[in-house]
């Protein structure tokens, strides 16, 4: 088996990103059970290229291929003799021109939500951003901006699904696969499969190198936290208005010097305009690996208000602490987080600041403490078996074959029904 790995998903976007953490523990998988199979990655040379991607390609001597354009990748492919391309996070920019390939090179993608079809549904414009309207005519505006966005979303979309013509389409979550099942009627559920997002990877020389008590001024068990302020479908800012309005009511159960972090807050001014307990909160940019597990164990709540979720990293990453979780009750929270977490209606700020006032009754957590270990070895446990049996399945040669005929026997039954409509 000769596979080829997408290596631009870790040079796209922000220097932390769920799609960058899948592909690299996917990536070490496939490197520990290579046998005799061999894979090669390509990547972009315009782009950065993160350090612990590729020394981990240089350290396993994996044969690179630099890929500036989709021409490039298809002339790579014709050339190449692979028998699998697969990306975790495939860039439309690099694939456009594998939508006319009819090449033997079985392509393999995982998709992991369909956020930019579902956050921008005709229920979801006008509660993606609370406050921060001009006047009806920016309302009207920005709806038909997000009507566009949606369409050019459901394209893409659309786009990627064709490029696994005689392949599979990976996901992470059932409640991903139904949604793609629900807006690509034309798929079928055997075309897809669904593998749980494995753990995520930290390194082992990831320790600690600040004193985050000191550098936050806060204390162990007396903050809460607020992640990825800055992405407008994590919904930061109502879980921070949420706090803020407690904090105004003076709650007696609600310790005088109680804090909130903030992460991913690189435009703070966003936030402290709309609050007026400033100095209850905490805003920081992103934060490394080992800083932002500290700050997991370490939190009384972590509030975790998202619009949107093809999986849910962050709940977990906290539950293994033990510490006290507050969700969104929408898209995959609830499969991945089960009974073990508060759950609250994300666009309601009064429902959410409930929430949170019940982070402050022992008894309700005491409660939640065993739900959250069960649930997460429970998860974990899924994530171990779903990670082995992705890297099996793509290096596996034998499914070439069998996917190849099962996949064209699927697309011609289905091109027949659409043909009698």
């Amino acid at each position: 088996m000769r596979l080829l790995f997408d290596g631009t998903v870790y040079q796209a976007g922000a220097k932390y990103h769920g799609g960058g953490e899948y592909a690299i523990v996917i990536f070490r998988e496939l490197l520990g059970n290579l046998g005799s199979n061999t894979v090669d990655v390509f990547f972009d040379p315009r782009l950065p290229r993160r350090n612990s991607f590729f020394e981990l390609c240089k350290e396993a001597h994996v044969r690179m291929h630099a890929v500036s354009t989709s021409q490039q990748l298809r002339r790579l492919l014709e050339r190449g003799n692979y028998n699998r391309l697969y990306s975790a996070l495939p860039i439309d920019y690099y694939f456009q021109e594998l939508m006319t390939y009819r090449g033997n090179t079985e392509i393999v993608i995982t998709i992991h939500g369909l956020r930019g079809i579902e956050i921008l549904n005709a229920d979801m414009p006008l509660i993606c951003r609370p406050g921060r309207w001009k006047g009806l005519w920016d309302k009207l505006s920005w709806i038909h901006e997000c009507h566009q966005k949606q369409a050019e979303a459901h394209a893409s979309y659309q786009s990627k699904i064709a490029l696994c013509k005689n392949g599979t389409v990976i996901t992470v979550s059932q409640h991903s696969k139904n949604s793609l099942l629900y807006h690509f009627p034309h798929l079928t559920e055997t075309q897809i499969r669904v593998c749980y997002s494995p753990h995520k990877y930290i390194p082992e020389n990831a320790g600690l190198t600040v004193d985050i008590f000191k550098k936050y001024k806060i204390a162990a068990k007396n903050y809460g936290l607020i992640i990825s302020a800055d992405r407008e479908e994590k919904n930061a800012l109502r879980g921070i208005l949420a706090y803020d309005r407690l904090f105004s009511a003076h709650y007696e159960c609600i310790p005088a010097d109680y804090k909130v972090v903030v992460l991913g807050a690189g435009q703070k001014e966003t936030f402290t305009k709309q609050i007026r307990n400033q100095t209850r909160f905490v805003f920081e940019h992103y934060v490394d690996a080992a800083e932002l597990e500290q700050l997991y164990q370490h939190a009384r709540l972590f509030l975790y208000p998202s619009l949107n979720e093809g999986f849910g990293y962050p709940p977990l990453e906290a539950m293994k602490y033990e510490t006290l979780c507050a969700c969104s009750a929408v898209t995959s929270i609830p499969e991945v987080c089960g009974d073990a977490v508060l759950y609250f209606n994300p666009i309601c700020t009064e429902e959410i600041a409930n929430r949170i006032l019940q982070s402050f009754d022992q008894e309700i957590y005491e409660a939640k403490k065993p739900e959250m270990a069960r649930q997460y070895a429970k998860i974990k446990e899924r994530q171990e078996h779903d990670l082995k049996e992705l890297a099996a399945f793509l290096l596996n040669e034998s499914n070439t074959e069998n996917l190849r005929r099962d996949s064209h026997e699927k697309f011609r039954k289905s091109s027949n029904h659409h043909s009698q409509l």
